[in-house]
């Protein structure tokens, strides 16, 4: 499952340094590593889904409608100034790609997507070295969530766009939405995209954390970790605070928005 994937990466993401991290801000995703921490709180995520409308895609709180936006969804992974979108790349040979950028043979690359899927556990043990490797990783495990706790062959394709320093936001974001639908609909249990994105998003915007402390000393690093003013462990405790919201409770506009290369908190940790 993809929480695995994010438990099996915390020892290999633990070892990498301000150096490693480096080769990523290109890519525009330096950010997640000051949020791969972050707890996911289901019941939240559940709660929220009962004020979801699926014919145009908004949360409704009362009277207010709101929606995850590309610029705050970019916000959140690390980058602003992407303009040409990724998109899904059809017929691609895949395993020629991870043997080449994983410096392996062809048939080696081709059981790292045995059974029609990529191995993640494989790659987080075998290539700790390979930064092509650890965007994969990132990918499978941050922001490409699938329902079937597996992650698709095409990420492989989504990390050679990101490369080319094309913009990964607008994917994730459709993936989380679509992933909302599904489970407003029934046909799934698992918030498939980004659930983390949307739960920072859904706690920014519920202004659910206590108030953003600046850290002067290393502020290129963006906000320091955040606790929740409260937590409840079941769905109704979180559809109350959201039944609650009001215009002056909601944030309209995230207040780091606007600052380049910020990270974000471990927001919910």
């Amino acid at each position: 499952m993809a929480v695995s994937f994010s438990a099996l990466m915390r020892p290999w993401l633990d070892d990498l340094d301000g150096l490693d991290w480096l080769h990523f801000r290109g890519h525009r995703l330096t950010s997640l590593r000051y949020i791969r921490d972050v707890s996911i709180r289901p019941e939240l995520l559940r709660a929220a889904i009962q004020f979801w409308d699926p014919e145009v895609h908004v949360f409704r709180f009362g009277l207010h409608e709101l929606c995850p936006t590309v610029e705050e969804f970019h916000a959140y992974i690390g980058g602003f100034d992407l303009v040409e979108p990724i998109i899904s790349l059809q017929g691609v040979g895949f395993a020629p790609v991870l043997s080449s950028k994983l410096e392996i043979s062809n048939n080696a690359a081709k059981f790292l997507i045995h059974g029609g899927f990529l191995n993640v556990p494989r790659l987080i043990e075998g290539f700790r070295s390979n930064n092509f490797a650890l965007c994969l990783c990132l990918l499978a495990a941050f922001l490409f969530v699938q329902s079937d706790g597996h992650a698709s062959p095409s990420l492989v394709g989504v990390a050679m766009q990101i490369e080319e320093r094309k913009d990964v936001a607008p994917m994730v974001l459709a993936e989380t939405l679509m992933g909302i639908d599904g489970v407003h609909a029934g046909r799934t249990n698992v918030f498939e995209g980004s659930p983390l994105l949307l739960q920072l998003w859904l706690c920014d915007k519920a202004n659910l954390l206590e108030p953003v402390p600046r850290n002067r000393v290393h502020e290129t690093q963006g906000f320091v970790t955040r606790d929740f003013k409260e937590v409840f462990d079941d769905v109704g405790g979180w559809v109350q605070v959201f039944s609650q919201l009001t215009e002056e409770v909601i944030s309209w506009c995230l207040n780091w928005i606007d600052l380049p290369d910020m990270a974000v908190s471990n927001m919910g940790r």
